[in-house]
């Protein structure tokens, strides 16, 4: 099977090597400790559905500070829906 990208192509998607250095090796990690692959691919080579994930843009590289902001407002959201049934339920208004 011919690979229909290029490393480099990988590269320029998420702006240089390094940054597509720290990417592929957070993602191995998850996958090494039991992620499932974001994509379906018929290679057994975890480097092809690595550079895959980011070529589909199933993956990308956030700082900590904004992958902390992105949990914050998932986690409140979460609890506003909550509260807003719950008080729904009850009859109550905010």
């Amino acid at each position: 099977m011919s690979k229909k990208y290029t490393d480099q192509d990988a590269v320029d998607k998420v702006g240089g090597h390094f940054k597509l250095t720290s990417l592929l090796e957070k993602r191995y990690k998850e996958l090494v400790f039991g992620s499932r692959p974001l994509v379906e691919t018929e290679s057994r080579d975890v480097m092809d559905t690595l550079l895959r994930e980011v070529l589909e843009d199933k993956i990308e590289l956030v700082s900590e500070e904004e992958a902390v902001a992105a949990a914050a407002r998932a986690l409140l959201g979460e609890k506003e829906g909550e509260e807003e049934a719950s008080e729904e339920e009850s009859g109550e208004e905010k």
